[in-house]
């Protein structure tokens, strides 16, 4: 004779446990601390390697010192104050005017901004709004 027909579909089986939980990943890299985080100073300063990406918020005039920052290192410089400040060269520093082959101090007008980039050991390209 000829085959039976086709049987219904069995109902559905009930779920299994759920399984375990995998085990925590290694902890990511610290991020960087953020754009431009704010360093206040009143008197003179000079710069440490730890102002790279930083902002100095200054009344007072500022020194790039030699043998502290990398290429790529940078710091932005702003006068808080009514009046000049100077952005003086440390010794064995070259920091030129940017767009120039000019080198030496730099005065930042009051409300001035500039940005000072090592772009190679003790060689400096300094730019800005109101400095000279």
């Amino acid at each position: 004779g000829g085959g039976g027909s086709t049987g219904a579909q069995g109902a559905a089986g009930a779920q299994g446990a759920t399984g375990s939980a995998g085990s925590t990943g290694a902890q990511g890299a610290t991020g960087d601390e953020g754009f431009l985080s704010n360093n206040a100073k009143t008197g003179s300063y000079t710069l440490v390697a730890a102002d790279d990406q930083k902002l100095i918020n200054t009344n007072s005039g500022v020194t790039v010192p030699s043998g502290v920052f990398s290429a790529s290192d940078a710091v932005t410089v702003v006068n808080n104050s009514t009046s000049n400040i100077t952005i003086t060269q440390g010794g064995s520093v070259a920091m030129y005017l940017g767009g120039s082959s000019t080198t030496g101090n730099r005065t930042l007008a009051q409300k001035g901004i500039c940005t000072i980039l090592c772009i190679s050991s003790n060689t400096f390209i300094i730019t800005g709004a109101g400095l000279t």
